[in-house]
């Protein structure tokens, strides 16, 4: 054994069921099936509250970009959504780094 590396813990693994009832104890409506098929908009539903109540930070507020960078672009427009998308991608990254 190699004691000069940290042990790691890994919590065992939820039933789909324990999961949704977490989920609908924040107010999320998912069914098992969403959970075991889920589809994109629903996983995006997920992390977005998951973002939220772990970080405090919205939907809404992930949504909105920096108005000073829209500011040196060019074509704003152009960029708004995927703005937008890169927000929301780096604060789910951060969020399940942290998670481990």
């Amino acid at each position: 054994m190699d004691y000069n590396m940290a042990e790691e813990y890994e919590a065992p693994p939820l039933p789909p069921r324990e999961i949704v009832q977490c989920l609908q104890a924040l107010n999320f409506r998912l069914t098992e099936q969403e959970l075991k098929n889920p589809k994109g908009e629903v996983l995006r539903g997920v992390y977005a509250l998951l973002v939220d109540v772990v970080t405090g930070v919205t939907k809404e507020e992930l949504e909105q970009p920096d108005q000073e960078f829209i500011e040196e672009l060019e074509y704003p427009e152009l960029h708004l959504d995927a703005i937008s998308e890169i927000a929301f991608y780096r604060s789910v990254c951060k969020l399940v780094r942290a998670a481990g």
